[in-house]
């Protein structure tokens, strides 16, 4: 392990400070040359950036106030908010609310990207400012950072670094392939659903029948909401811990804690199997099958299934893209959008006999437990991330430890 030194940013390298031409010449505009701002650094998830939503003329270009600076220099927010940051991987200009670090020589680009990420929090500290937070460019020069002084040792480290990112990346990928997956599923299943063969009917292979919400299998009935579920309203007062909107992660269904109440009101009890949907801004896809009994407060809906319906296939429906926007289009209120069982009640879908929503339940099930593994693996990679960071950005653990 060679020797570490405790540096100022501008020990780094020069920082500099964008600027925006005019948006009302229309020659600045429309170009080829990247252009960043906090909004594109906000879109970034892995350490490298090489486009932007807009892009400068050259005459744009000749009018920013550094012209375009090289690629492999570091780009960070320094307003609303602190903190995005990449190496940006081609010539480039930015605006006001960017900061960029051209780093000499001996100094990685990439190593200067993890720590600035590691000091996020740090970062927005020494930020001022009443209506946003902005990082001024005495406070990021004089800011300070822990680095090996063997430029080969700081990209070991980037090296390391980039490395779980990139599984990180692939592990999302993939989180992303099975939701797409499931959603393709959840439509057909829960138009067409799955005959005794296991095989999605079609119309090509299977009759239908007419209905006012479309055609369905034969098999199938069209009911009401209310036809099929019921609205739980009963109340007790209570200041046990209860669910909330923020309680529920949006459109995975994952329940993510449960919230204090310091108060002492009034709170709707659910049952296990029961399914609860926020109906505050539906928009938001906050749903949760309950796994055990419990109360929740006023924003949250609770139904339970009635004889006709099993508690997964009634889960499954509320959350399908179908019942959200049936519900988001019929929402009442300007300022905090809801719907309510007025609503609800009148959702219409096509429900089959019991062992065919068995039948296409076990199928999402499945495809729920493999987006639920790989999540899990996500966070493991996310949490060995961070441990790795503040182990190698600090020099806790030194670099050929870990080799």
């Amino acid at each position: 392990m060679g020797k570490w030194k405790e540096i100022r940013i501008s020990e780094i390298g020069p920082v500099f400070s964008g600027s925006t031409p005019s948006t009302a010449n229309s020659e600045f505009w429309d170009g080829e040359y990247v252009w960043i701002t906090p909004a594109d650094l906000s879109m970034v998830d892995v350490p490298f950036v090489n486009s932007s939503s807009r892009k400068l003329t050259w005459l744009g270009v000749k009018k920013a106030t550094n012209g375009l600076l090289p690629e492999n220099c570091v780009i960070i927010s320094c307003r609303a908010p602190v903190g995005y940051c990449a190496v940006v991987s081609c010539d480039f200009s930015f605006n006001q609310g960017c900061k960029a670090i051209m780093p000499y020589e001996k100094y990685d680009s990439l190593y200067l990207y993890y720590s600035l990420k590691m000091y996020k929090g740090s970062l927005e500290r020494v930020s001022s400012g009443t209506t946003f937070l902005e990082l001024p460019k005495r406070e990021l020069d004089r800011f300070k950072i822990s680095i090996p002084l063997d430029t080969k040792e700081q990209s070991k480290i980037a090296e390391i670094l980039s490395t779980i990112d990139t599984g990180i990346e692939k592990t999302k990928a993939i989180v992303e392939k099975y939701k797409r997956i499931k959603t393709g599923m959840m439509q057909d299943l829960l138009v067409n659903g799955i005959d005794e063969k296991g095989n999605i009917r079609s119309q090509k292979d299977h009759k239908y029948k007419d209905s006012p919400i479309g055609k369905m299998p034969i098999e199938w009935e069209e009911n009401r909401f209310d036809k099929i579920a019921k609205n739980i309203t009963t109340k007790t007062k209570t200041m046990n811990d209860c669910i909330n909107m923020d309680s529920i992660e949006s459109d995975t269904g994952i329940l993510l804690s449960l919230n204090d109440s310091d108060i002492k009101s009034d709170k709707t009890v659910f049952k296990k199997g029961d399914i609860l949907f926020g109906k505050l801004r539906p928009y938001l896809r906050k749903y949760w099958y309950a796994i055990f009994d419990g109360t929740c407060s006023s924003e949250i809906m609770v139904f339970r299934p009635d004889k006709y319906i099993t508690s997964l296939y009634l889960y499954y429906l509320v959350s399908s893209e179908g019942f959200v926007l049936f519900n988001d289009s019929q929402t009442f209120g300007t300022r905090m959008p809801r719907t309510g069982w007025a609503i609800i009640k009148e959702y219409q879908a096509g429900i089959p006999e019991i062992d065919e929503q068995d039948r296409i339940t076990d199928k999402l099930l499945s495809i729920d437990a493999k987006i639920q593994s790989e999540q899990a693996y996500l966070k493991k990679l996310q949490g060995i991330k961070q441990g790795l960071m503040r182990d190698l950005l600090t020099n806790k653990v030194a670099v050929d430890a870990l080799l």
